[in-house]
């Protein structure tokens, strides 16, 4: 992973994983076991945002690449 999506990913980790962690909290059918899908939920968050990241990254150097 390059500079650019590294920074990328600094951003958009913390934000999926808030959100998938939100979304846990919010379905009442998961409280049994809240502790560990919230776990699971953040490491989701970090790992889907490598890809999107990666993604993110190449859009915005194709864009900016000098020709």
């Amino acid at each position: 992973m390059d500079k650019l999506g590294l920074f990328i990913w600094i951003i958009a980790a913390p934000v999926l994983m808030g959100t998938f962690v939100l979304a846990v909290l919010l379905m009442p059918s998961l409280a049994h076991a809240e502790s560990k899908y919230i776990i699971m939920a953040a490491v989701l968050g970090a790992v889907v945002a490598a890809p999107i990241s990666l993604v993110i990254a190449k859009k915005i150097d194709n864009l900016t690449k000098k020709t």
